[in-house]
């Protein structure tokens, strides 16, 4: 399986970027949203 990842931080966000090129084409995204 081959994966390619990007994560990014700072120190207001955390970034984190997976995609599996040998996946089934299905996508799923997650979104968390802390406010201070």
């Amino acid at each position: 399986m081959r994966i390619w990842k990007v994560e990014r931080n700072t120190l207001e966000t955390q970034i984190l970027v997976e995609l599996n090129i040998d996946g089934s084409g299905k996508a799923e995204i997650e979104y968390w949203n802390r406010i201070f």
